[in-house]
């Protein structure tokens, strides 16, 4: 990837005869390959999730009809989450999915009684070691 090279991750884990644990989820392969190719950096965090998308429509091909940009196919899913590292981290689910533009479905986001803000404390844990490191 450093080197101008498109990779992308794909799988034909679907539940079907063959294969019967299968679930079609990307953001579990998401998870074994950044973990395996070790790319977890920040910077590569902001960038995984084109290892699902848009890096796999450009080995097919299909970059000219894929994106939300003006005129394409308007295919695309809507994640629980509200960063690329927040959706990585809890793997999150679909909340929508979207084909040329109509909804094939579409679910609340889950609600908690009690509210945890994990991504402040990972930052705040970060921060602390910055500072440990150069004191």
């Amino acid at each position: 990837m450093e080197n101008g090279i498109n990779v992308a991750f794909a799988q034909d884990s679907i539940n079907d005869p063959w294969y019967p644990l299968g679930n079609g989820n990307m953001m579990n392969i998401l998870d074994n390959g950044i973990h395996l190719a070790q790319i977890m950096s920040p910077e590569e965090i902001e960038r995984d999730l084109d290892l699902i998308t848009y890096n796999g429509a450009i080995c097919m091909n299909i970059q000219d009809r894929y994106g939300l940009e003006v005129g394409k196919d308007a295919n695309f899913i809507v994640l629980d989450g509200n960063s690329p590292f927040d959706v990585i981290r809890r793997r999150a689910g679909v909340l929508a999915s979207i084909r040329r533009g109509e909804y094939l479905f579409k679910k609340k986001p889950v609600e908690y009684e009690v509210e945890l803000d994990l991504e402040k404390q990972i930052w705040d844990f970060n921060e602390f070691n910055k500072r440990a490191v150069n004191e």
